[in-house]
């Protein structure tokens, strides 16, 4: 068969000898290769439509060009911004937390590793702008190179373009459920507890050359360099916290060993000198290796009480009674928990505001500043309104129902405004009598939409 594909109905003026083969003087084999190529053609594509394809997929696949077109070109703007903003808004908030490398001696690596910790948060948190923005980038992109003038002018109407932005907008809504519901709390979670135990780590603050350094009242700590493999060489480690017992540690080497159940100092060939008392009760002990505990020497072990946005949506509608911030504000616990479940549908309104605002075809004169800062202006106000409910439902434990009526009000807005505007144009785009399928009205929009104007081609 694949034999016959090759060289089915070749064209008359061919030279090659298979020709005569196929095509005789009444064409029998020739219509015979056809026939059965246009039978296993025809058998392929009704099993590719009924069992190759799942449900799903079929509905993917029946977007078309033009949709799969508008998507890729939405998702690649919105991956971008999504990468900016982020990035913008992780480096604001690890600026605070410089101190840890500067004053802790902590690494790049283990920097990052803490502060790598919020950027499922502020993703989730810049995800409505960035598309709304992406939104608002692709459609004034398309009625620059009068892209939109060619769909519309083609059939094409505004419910089909906005398609690709509500397949986009869905898989936003997913990512964002996911983080507020998953990865935020269990982000934040984790960051609390690296930060906890970076800034309460004795072992941090012994690796600074040539500084003494109290950790706490009564700790001293010097160290003279730092060796190779982690040592510390010319160690002084003097421990007052007792009024009536003053003890100094001094050591030509020493070295950090951290283990799940305590941090363990071990020091090589030093002197353990300890003052009891009077200043002349003095004992002195000599040794070749000694070890020191430092769980002593952290600080006490405190409760772990995490803030709102640590905590699981769970938690949240059912909060521990001897948690101190509900003991503190009932309210906020609630407030956060309707924010979180309130927080995707922006997603929609924003992306909806974008569409209404700039998928209308326009002529490539008109400065399209005013209405991109209008459309951006509305999208970001709706989310500055949002925050605000969620904090009068803070501050007074009411009002719960704004935090979602917000965001579906101006959702039923938009659609309504999308139908009013499909219904008037289809009513002036009805043909008239003995003219084409666009009629008089539809051909005079398009001329007038046309960069070049009633006179001109393009």
């Amino acid at each position: 068969y694949f034999f016959f594909l090759r060289i089915r109905r070749p064209p008359r003026s061919t030279l090659f000898p298979y020709t005569t083969l196929f095509r005789s003087k009444t064409g029998a084999g020739a219509r015979a290769c056809h026939q059965f190529d246009v039978f296993i053609a025809f058998k392929v594509r009704r099993w590719r439509a009924t069992v190759a394809r799942p449900g799903w997929l079929k509905r993917v696949s029946s977007l078309g060009v033009l949709n799969r077109y508008i998507f890729r070109q939405l998702a690649l703007a919105f991956l971008l911004l999504i990468g900016v903003l982020t990035g913008l808004v992780w480096i604001s908030q690890i600026i605070r937390l410089l101190n840890l490398v500067i004053e802790r001696g902590r690494t790049i690596g283990q920097f990052l590793d803490l502060t790598g910790t919020l950027v499922p948060s502020i993703a989730g948190m810049v995800a409505p702008g960035s598309l709304l923005i992406a939104s608002v980038y692709v459609l004034n992109r398309y009625n620059t190179d009068n892209e939109l003038v060619v769909m519309h002018a083609g059939g094409t109407s505004r419910w089909k373009i906005l398609t690709p932005f509500a397949l986009m907008t869905v898989l936003v809504i997913g990512f964002m459920i996911f983080v507020n519901l998953y990865a935020m709390p269990a982000g934040r979670r984790i960051f609390r507890e690296k930060l906890i135990e970076a800034r309460t780590d004795i072992i941090a603050t012994l690796v600074q050359e040539g500084q003494f350094v109290t950790p706490e009242r009564g700790l001293t700590v010097h160290i003279r360099a730092k060796g190779p493999g982690g040592e510390m060489l010319g160690l002084v480690f003097r421990d007052s916290r007792d009024p009536q017992r003053t003890v100094t540690y001094l050591a030509e080497r020493a070295r950090m060993i951290d283990t799940d159940d305590a941090n363990v100092l071990v020091m090589f060939q030093g002197t353990i000198l300890s003052r009891r008392g009077s200043p002349q009760a003095l004992d002195v002990v000599e040794f070749e290796e000694y070890s020191l505990d430092l769980k002593e020497f952290g600080g006490p072990k405190t409760a772990t009480f995490y803030k709102p946005s640590a905590k699981f949506l769970d938690e949240l509608l059912n909060p521990d009674p001897k948690d101190p911030i509900f003991l503190r504000n009932p309210n906020k616990l609630l407030a956060e928990a309707h924010d979180r479940i309130s927080n995707p549908l922006y997603a929609l309104a924003m992306m909806l505001i974008a569409f209404v605002g700039m998928s209308q075809a326009r002529s490539t004169r008109t400065n399209p500043i005013l209405l991109i800062l209008l459309v951006v202006g509305l999208g970001f106000g709706l989310r500055f309104a949002g925050v605000a409910v969620v904090n009068l439902i803070s501050a007074t434990g009411g009002f719960v129902p704004l935090a979602y009526l917000v965001p579906v009000a101006s959702i039923a807005a938009s659609l309504s405004w999308m139908v009013w505007q499909s219904a008037k144009t289809a009513k002036k785009a009805k043909p008239d009598a003995g003219t084409g399928a666009m009629g008089t009205t539809g051909a005079s929009r398009f001329l007038a939409a046309s960069p070049a104007g009633p006179g001109g081609v393009r």
